[in-house]
């Protein structure tokens, strides 16, 4: 079956995902947050417009995605973000990125 999808989509809200995580990390390694803190975040902030425009293109993205697209989906993160993971917990990571994904499209069509 041919595809009809690309993943674009999909790897522009992982990156912006993966960079909020990555802050988000970082910031909290003294175990608070406060302004000093606010510079980690604006590595995600390019990030944002690309994201949230074609969001709701996702679905319909991994609902046609197959092995080969995974797979670069997975080289572009590591090149992208610098994910150094195994497979296994990569994969982990895109699910997790993907349902706060979904939460984050969902909030954003019930405030626009």
């Amino acid at each position: 079956m041919e595809n009809k999808f690309t993943t674009k989509e999909t790897k522009e809200l992982l990156v912006l995902l993966f960079k909020l995580g990555n802050g988000f990390k970082l910031a909290t390694a003294d175990k608070k947050i406060d302004l000093a803190d606010a510079g980690l975040f604006f590595a995600a902030i390019p990030a944002m417009g690309a994201a949230f425009e074609g969001i709701g293109q996702i679905p319909a993205e991994l609902k046609d995605l197959n092995a080969e697209e995974f797979a670069e989906l997975e080289a572009y993160l590591v090149k992208e973000i610098g994910i150094v993971v195994a497979k296994e917990e990569l994969l982990k990571q895109i699910n997790a990125g993907l349902k706060l994904g979904h939460a984050m499209y969902d909030f954003y069509n019930s405030i626009k």
